[in-house]
């Protein structure tokens, strides 16, 4: 009789055991292996301009080297001011380190 309970305690535990698994699996995200990796966007308004005349120019750098440079920039973009305001949005930037 003894036998017969230590098999069934141990069979119970087994089957909560597989029961709990895809519990635990279906916690984490599953992610495509081939996903593509975040990005995100940066949203520059600059304003207090003198007129609305001419383009606003912003670059993001990655590195002071490349700054410094004034070349190499990650990601440029542009924006025509009005009233006397531009807003550059710079799309598709990947996470800094």
């Amino acid at each position: 009789m003894k036998r017969a309970t230590q098999w069934m305690v141990g069979l119970v535990a087994s089957a909560l055991a597989a029961l709990a698994l895809p519990a635990v699996a279906e916690s984490q995200p599953l992610q495509p292996p081939n996903q593509a990796k975040p990005h995100s966007t940066i949203t520059v308004r600059i304003e207090g301009l003198r007129d609305d005349q001419g383009t606003v120019y912003v670059s993001h750098f990655d590195n002071k080297k490349a700054f410094g440079d004034n070349k190499d920039a990650v990601i440029s973009g542009q924006a025509r001011p009005a009233n006397r305001a531009a807003v550059v949005v710079l799309d598709n930037v990947a996470p800094g380190r």
